[in-house]
């Protein structure tokens, strides 16, 4: 008999596999044709198209800036207003801030060598496939693949031509190598330090599973990376991206709901719901304290190491009031240690249902902020995923049956 459950069980599994492969490439379709739409009705394609991957042209501008000797002008850029030149081919003015610190440079320095559409087709290329290999390196197979080209982040990040595939490829092979090469993955996530709002939680999670190594490694990487960028850039870039904190504060409190719809925070949701930026900020940290006790508890229960970094891939998404839907890309290294928690076997419907909603979050979120649409999903459907986790481990369920 248990041969024979265990048989079904399998079925199962394999059942669902082949599904997520066909739905996995049917929206990678889907995607690929709105991607190639919006490219032939741009700039690039034609003249006086629509702007399109502006993100990637601030990137790109600030990049030759500071091969111009200018890495402080970018900390400026709120003062002087930037037209993009040579890269939008126009003069409309981009208005934007810059709050990366000084090695964020380092990223983006080559790409400032090429011409606009080469430096975005390689900066695209090169950090897609880091994540990509990420994801199937910790998970590898077909559905992986199917699941990560249709994921809903992928598209929205080369819409935009932002760095989440970057920042969600370094976290993913860092939490790969964390238990095979602690070194290693501390290095990496030395250099994911050009998201730091992002990373709040990961030096607590690394010292409840005593990664002592991994921490060494990521706080010699990170001075490394300070030494490097004060000889390049001078201390000054420093000093200049610390006095532009402020501006991040200033950002959160626009009021525009298209704005705040693209922000995944709980601050974000309350400012929508017509909630004072006190009462906001009293709510983010509120959940946060939450967020950090679950993340504790969760740590330091008998939950699968699987388990464990879902968790905290989660709780980084949820604990800092600035995060933006690009970011969301975290949400498919979160779902690959989730799946690889099952162990091949079917999960209940409602970790399904939870895994299928994080995997289109954030297409969702945009579309809704393009349509001014006042619908918040990304904070309860996170805080779902995450209360759902925490009460498995409350019930000591097995970590990979679910």
């Amino acid at each position: 008999m248990m041969g024979l459950a265990a048989t079904r069980e399998k079925s199962k599994a394999k059942g669902l596999s082949s599904r997520v492969v066909l739905y996995g490439f049917a929206f990678t379709v889907f995607f690929a044709i709105i991607y190639v739409r919006a490219l032939q009705e741009s700039y690039w394609a034609m003249p006086g198209g629509k702007p399109l991957f502006l993100d990637f042209g601030i990137f790109w501008t600030m990049a030759r800036m500071a091969q111009q000797g200018q890495a402080l002008l970018a900390y400026q850029s709120h003062f002087v207003g930037h037209d993009l030149a040579g890269f939008t081919g126009t003069t409309t003015l981009v208005t934007f801030d810059w709050f990366y610190p000084p090695p964020y440079f380092f990223w983006v320095w080559p790409f400032g060598y090429l011409s606009p559409a080469y430096a975005y087709a390689c900066f695209m290329m090169a950090t897609g496939a880091l994540y990509l290999s990420a994801l199937l390196r910790t998970l590898p197979g077909m559905p992986t693949l199917a699941a990560a080209l249709g994921f809903s982040g992928l598209w929205l990040n080369l819409m935009m031509g932002q760095n989440g595939f970057l920042s969600a490829g370094l976290l993913g092979w860092a939490l790969y190598y964390l238990q095979r090469r602690p070194f290693v993955a501390g290095m990496l996530l030395g250099l994911l330090t050009f998201k730091p709002h992002l990373g709040l939680l990961i030096p607590l999670a690394l010292g409840l599973g005593r990664q002592w190594r991994c921490i060494m490694a990521a706080g010699l990487t990170f001075l490394v990376l300070l030494m490097t960028s004060v000889l390049a850039f001078g201390w000054e870039a420093w000093e200049a991206w610390i006095r532009n904190f402020p501006l991040v504060r200033l950002n959160l409190s626009n009021p525009d709901p298209v704005f705040l719809a693209k922000v995944s925070s709980v601050y974000a949701f309350v400012r929508i719901q017509g909630g004072t930026e006190k009462l906001a900020y009293a709510c983010q940290a509120l959940v946060a304290m939450l967020v950090v006790a679950m993340l504790v508890w969760v740590w330091r229960s008998k939950l699968s190491q699987e388990r464990k970094l879902t968790v905290l891939v989660l709780s980084a998404l949820l604990v800092t009031p600035y995060v933006l839907e690009y970011d969301l890309t975290w949400l498919a290294v979160a779902g690959v240690w989730w799946v690889k928690s099952w162990g091949g076997v079917k999960p209940a419907r409602s970790e399904y249902g939870l895994l299928l909603l994080l995997w289109l979050l954030p297409e969702l979120m945009y579309a809704f902020s393009l349509w001014n649409l006042r619908v918040v999903l990304a904070q309860p459907v996170l805080l779902a995923a995450l209360g759902w986790l925490w009460w498995s481990s409350l019930k000591g369920r097995s970590a990979r049956h679910g």
